[in-house]
């Protein structure tokens, strides 16, 4: 599902997923790495892995009733976004191959 590859701006593995099918079933993701020619295997320093994303916000039945600013006229628009970020503990017995 999606996509993952190392990005240098990252420096780590990013896993992007487009869409995502809203299910009640839990899901195990997967990444295997596979080095180039000539590279060597790096030294796991943490075992934490970060996770993020964002959600539609209207999915989470959050709304906005009323909104004023200062000294401003703010256009009638809002774009209902949740976003999430967390560190998940790695498996001990995790190894890149």
């Amino acid at each position: 599902m999606g996509s993952a590859k190392y990005e240098s701006e990252h420096s780590a593995v990013v896993w992007r997923i487009g869409s995502y099918q809203r299910s009640e079933t839990a899901h195990t993701f997967r990444c295997n790495i596979q080095l180039k020619q000539g590279m060597t295997r790096p030294t796991i320093t943490d075992e934490h892995c970060e996770v993020s994303y964002s959600i539609p916000g209207s999915s989470t039945g959050l709304e906005i009733r009323t909104f004023k600013a200062e000294g401003h006229n703010p256009e009638r628009w809002v774009k209902y976004e949740i976003n999430y970020k967390y560190k998940v503990q790695m498996f001990p017995d995790l190894s890149i191959d």
